[in-house]
């Protein structure tokens, strides 16, 4: 049976008329109510008021409601339609029907005669329970500790958007140790299942899994104990011209590695050889490197490992010895994602593309007043470790994506980066910012038409200072384009999500968000506001795509290829 989900929960947003100062917004509160019918049925009428400059409502002005997208919807078979606004300044439709089809649809009120800069969206959705599916929005993988609760959260998703107020169903399945638990309680607040869970008392590998009609996703867990085991070699030996390293491992009572523990690695002379070392926090499965160094005197040193000084002493020898072997390199991890700060901090992200061992990270953030700007870091170096990247930023200056003239670009320093995956984060010297990381999920299981699509894409030589980082999850596409404003500042768009229309092209709505700033600040997800800017489509060709946009009914067309680093 097909339903019908007025999905009015756009932030409110506020559009001004440049010659009269009136506006229209929405009624209600900041996230205005939705409705879910059965098929056959209809919305309750939607509503927009219109006010003065003064915020004054505005009487007998008339609202144009037009409808646009593929949900089949109308006002008694009409796609436009023409409210009235009361003493109040309240206009009214009459109710929106659902029609035969499914998908989304979006009603824009307009004073008609009136430009508006920002455009209001009012999203209606028709849909079938067969049309949705779930996506996890925790981090890959949850790390709850035995005899503890925990919480974990899935979106519930429409044709790529969040779809509100449909619970998603949850399970568990527990590991072959038993380790497990027990779902307490969970709600549906804005298209996020929030679900809570208590732990056992066994530690193990299990899932959960979050499912909605034939759609499912399963979310790993590590439920781990207290530390009890402390793995490190006894010996090892290095030249005395070259830095060396050794892992070890931090385990709790059932044998499993712990994430996330600070060990210290201190280093004693012996007579005339004399070393240094240095430790990092443990990984997903529990390991430490240690990375060590020595004065180039034969002979030997020693390492002593431990959680907590009061820990037994745990002795590496280290031989430093003119026959020995170089170490072998520590691999480089993967890395290449959307990464974000988790439902709390939603607005902001980073995108990471990597080539072998080098990255290049664009974060996705607010400027001092809340606008959109970007800042990039094209290059930089990993630690011994392999478990931090640093390079330098810039926070670049150029000239209007729809008139882009590359010999306007500034690059602008910003800071030095760091982005930390071991506990992921990433910071800037001078204080300007530190955010906690989580990768973030974004696609279903689906098959995809096209693979290898992940990359930095940009618009060639000629183009150079903008480009669209592009992620993808099996059929799914996480797209943002950094590029620059009519004053040649950066902003960006974002294209969350879409759908492959053909074997090779994918489309979608991109969005321009405002928010809280991000440097230097405690970030306030609250002030997060979303507009609907227009459709866009990616038609692929190997190692080249055609862009096509539309934003705020400009619209154009770029030619991608793939960015070499």
């Amino acid at each position: 049976m097909k339903h019908l989900i007025a999905a009015l929960a756009f932030p409110l947003l506020l559009a001004a008329q440049c010659a009269l100062a009136q506006s229209l917004e929405y009624v209600g509160t900041r996230y205005t109510p939705h409705y879910t019918i059965h098929h056959g049925e209809s919305t309750p009428p939607l509503q927009m008021r219109v006010t003065d400059g003064n915020g004054h409502p505005v009487a007998n002005a008339t609202v144009r409601f037009t409808v646009n997208g593929n949900c089949g919807g109308s006002f008694a078979g009409a796609t436009t339609y023409d409210a009235t606004s009361g003493a109040d300044g309240i206009a009214s439709t009459i109710p929106f029907n659902a029609g035969t089809g499914t998908g989304w649809c979006y009603v824009l009120p307009t004073l008609p005669g009136v430009h508006f800069d920002v455009p209001l969206v009012i999203a209606v959705a028709v849909y079938e329970v067969s049309d949705l599916s779930v996506a996890s929005t925790s981090d890959a993988r949850i790390y709850p500790h035995v005899n503890s609760t925990f919480t974990v959260s899935a979106w519930v998703v429409f044709q790529g958007a969040p779809f509100l107020g449909y619970p998603a169903q949850w399970s568990v399945v527990p590991a072959a140790s038993g380790a497990s638990a027990t779902l307490i309680s969970h709600s549906n607040p804005g298209g996020g299942d929030i679900a809570f869970f208590s732990t056992n008392g066994i530690g193990g590998d299990y899932k959960l899994v979050a499912s909605v009609g034939d759609s499912a996703v399963e979310i790993p867990v590590s439920q781990r104990g207290d530390p009890a085991t402390l793995v490190y070699p006894t010996d090892l030996a290095i030249p005395p011209s070259s830095h060396g390293a050794y892992a070890g491992y931090v385990l709790d009572q059932f044998g499993l590695g712990i994430r996330g523990l600070n060990v210290t690695a201190r280093w004693s002379c012996d007579s005339s050889t004399c070393g240094e070392a240095e430790a990092s926090k443990t990984d997903f499965d529990g390991r430490f490197i240690v990375n060590l160094g020595s004065n180039g005197v034969p002979g030997d040193f020693q390492i002593d490992n431990y959680l907590k000084s009061s820990d037994p002493h745990r002795i590496t020898t280290v031989h430093v010895d003119p026959d020995a072997s170089p170490p072998p390199a520590i691999p480089v991890p993967s890395v290449q994602t959307m990464w974000w700060g988790g439902p709390a901090q939603n607005g902001w992200g980073i995108s990471v593309v990597q080539h072998g061992d080098k990255l290049f990270a664009v974060i996705y953030a607010y400027d001092e007043n809340g606008n959109p700007t970007w800042y990039v870091m094209p290059s930089g170096s990993w630690n011994d470790a392999k478990s931090m990247y640093s390079g330098t930023m810039y926070r670049p200056s150029g000239s209007p994506f729809y008139a882009y003239d590359a010999s306007r670009l500034v690059p602008n320093y910003f800071a030095t980066g760091t982005i930390a995956f071991d506990d992921p984060g990433v910071s800037t010297d001078g204080g300007y910012a530190f955010r906690h990381l989580m990768r973030q999920p974004f696609g279903t299981t689906a098959p995809a038409p096209l693979t290898g699509l992940g990359d930095m894409w940009w618009g060639g030589p000629s183009q150079n200072g903008w480009g669209v980082a592009i992620l993808q999850d099996h059929a799914n596409l996480f797209c943002v384009w950094f590029t620059y404003d009519a004053n040649g500042a950066p902003t960006w768009f974002v294209m969350p999500a879409g759908s492959w229309t053909s074997s090779d092209t994918y489309e979608g709505r991109m969005y321009r968000t405002t928010g809280s700033p991000w440097s230097g600040l405690i970030y306030q997800p609250s002030k997060l506001k979303v507009f609907d800017v227009g459709p866009f489509k990616l038609k692929f060709s190997g190692d080249t795509a055609t862009f096509d946009y539309t934003v705020d009914a400009r619209t154009g067309t770029l030619q991608l290829q793939r960015e070499a680093f």
